[in-house]
């Protein structure tokens, strides 16, 4: 096998001689096309386009070193080599069209396409300082996590292009919204049987990634009518999505929700038999059994999502904690878990922190995956794209108790609440470990690598439609001010150190022109 190159475009040739009676000594060659390796950048998931019909569409995608030569080596000033690849791969598809597509061209043949797609060359993204991203007006619009440069250096993409899209490529609907998604899909190597399946280099990197903490878990949860019972949907797996809104809307409207902390560990707590006052075998109960009272957050999570969903808001907007903790309890990896934790002894074994670090009952990323497979819900059925922001507990390692207690002080008041419970309840639910408090390596910045890699690869970005302007900063990269220590505790920031150069930066853009 040999790789060749044509106007900037990689091919392989393979050359083989038949062993056949009727053609021995022949020499056949098999000619297979190698697309330019991308990542769409922007939109991502928990950042969408926001798209007046009628308007560009505007998209950043980091690209090879091929695609960056043939970018450079174009003598032509309006890059029809490149305009052409863009043409070829690149797709805008209904939101519910999936990634398995027609190998269609975006606007038909390539005479078509060039006057309707502008392109700019913005840079290597290690040349940008603190992941400052910048347009090709020079105008800051994102921040890109540090941690992920390494992450696309691996998969050889790291040139930042910026593409501009003349309308006209859907037909949108004029009296509604229509969702839509940006593609770039090649043929998946790793495709078993062969059946030419497409597939972005993102979705690969992203379904390792989940496959290494999650194992088999490489596809949504099933959302529906049914109660919740951590089945898989095999028809969702989880990739990187692109969403696109088509609007004719002159302002949009949204749905605002924040700290949800959704938990798996609170469906284990629903199957709790135990009572503050015991009742006796055969007599009527004279205490509330206290799994029925607990609250799930990923069931009023769903609740208000479908609410938002039936409303006249446009989008959802959820601005950080959306979970508790990055490791949390997977009740599945008890046999037959809705039985066999109604008795408060089993429960309570299962909760006790020796078992926290433990991979075999307590699982990274599965309330991040919980939040996944609602979000995807959301959108296909509301086709309403999402906001998303992180908060500090996106950065939690571990599980803590109910009630937890720093130097036996309430280190937060609200959570037997949150559970609808008194203090004496959350300590029949969670047992003897309920006032537990994790004090060492808590609070760790890498934990945000799902909502990096699956929801946004943009910490904070701003989005501009008509007069509006949607910033989003993340929580950043430390929870405590430095120095300060109350009984051993950490102290949230004030709002004066809540922001970094950076974001302050990007906030002063976007209050001033947004894009």
């Amino acid at each position: 096998m040999k790789e060749v190159k044509q106007d900037g475009q990689a091919f392989e040739i393979r050359v083989s001689e038949s062993t056949g009676r009727s053609n021995s000594g022949a020499l056949f060659f098999e000619l297979k096309f190698v697309p330019h390796q991308v990542v769409i950048l922007s939109p991502s998931f928990g950042c969408p386009a926001l798209v007046k019909r009628g308007n560009n569409i505007r998209l950043f995608i980091l690209a090879d070193a091929d695609f960056e030569s043939l970018y450079r080596t174009d003598p032509d000033e309006t890059k029809p080599r490149v305009k052409a690849v863009i043409n070829r791969m690149l797709k805008i598809l209904k939101w519910d069209a999936g990634k398995q597509i027609e190998d269609r061209p975006l606007y038909g043949d390539t005479a078509n396409a060039l006057p309707k797609i502008e392109v700019a060359y913005l840079g290597d993204i290690h040349g940008f300082k603190d992941g400052r991203l910048k347009d090709k007006d020079g105008k800051l619009f994102a921040l890109l996590r540090e941690s992920l440069k390494a992450t696309y250096t691996r998969l050889r993409v790291k040139y930042l292009f910026q593409i501009e899209l003349a309308p006209g490529i859907v037909s949108t609907s004029m009296d509604k919204n229509d969702l839509y998604e940006a593609v770039w899909v090649i043929p998946d190597p790793q495709d078993p049987k062969r059946r030419a399946l497409y597939a972005e280099i993102q979705d690969r990197d992203t379904r390792q990634f989940v496959h290494g903490h999650i194992k088999d878990r490489t596809h949504a949860y099933k959302i529906g009518a049914d109660a919740f019972d951590f089945s898989l949907d095999d028809k969702t797996p989880i990739q990187n999505r692109h969403p696109i809104l088509f609007t004719n809307k002159d302002k949009l409207s949204l749905g605002h929700l924040t700290d949800v902390h959704v938990n798996s560990r609170q469906f284990a707590f629903r199957q709790s038999q135990a009572q503050v006052l015991q009742t006796p075998s055969g007599e009527e109960p004279v205490s509330e059994i206290l799994g029925d009272q607990v609250n799930v957050t990923f069931n009023t999570l769903k609740n208000l999502m479908d609410q938002i969903g039936h409303s006249e808001a446009d989008m959802l907007v959820l601005t950080g904690d959306l979970v508790d903790f990055n490791r949390n309890l997977d009740p599945t990896t008890v046999e037959d878990w809705p039985k066999k934790l109604r008795t408060p002894g089993a429960l309570w074994e299962l909760l006790h922190q020796s078992y926290h670090t433990q991979e075999k009952h307590y699982v990274r990323f599965i309330d991040d995956l919980m939040v996944t497979s609602l979000l995807l819900y959301f959108c296909t059925t509301y086709k309403k794209p999402v906001f998303i922001t992180s908060g500090n507990h996106e950065m939690y390692s571990l599980p803590y108790g109910l009630s937890p207690r720093v130097l036996w002080v309430r280190a937060n008041q609200g959570i037997p609440a949150d559970h609808n419970l008194t203090i004496q309840e959350a300590l029949l639910i969670y047992g003897p470990d309920y006032g537990h408090v994790v004090k060492l390596g808590r609070y760790n910045k890498e934990n945000v690598e799902w909502l990096d890699r699956v929801f946004n690869p943009i910490t904070d970005y701003v989005m501009a439609y008509q007069e509006q302007r949607f910033i989003g900063l993340a929580w950043g990269d430390s929870e405590s001010i430095a120095g300060a220590a109350v009984r051993g505790g950490g102290v949230l920031p004030r709002a004066d150190e809540s922001l970094s150069d950076a974001q302050y930066e990007l906030f002063k853009q976007g209050v001033t022109d947004g894009a």
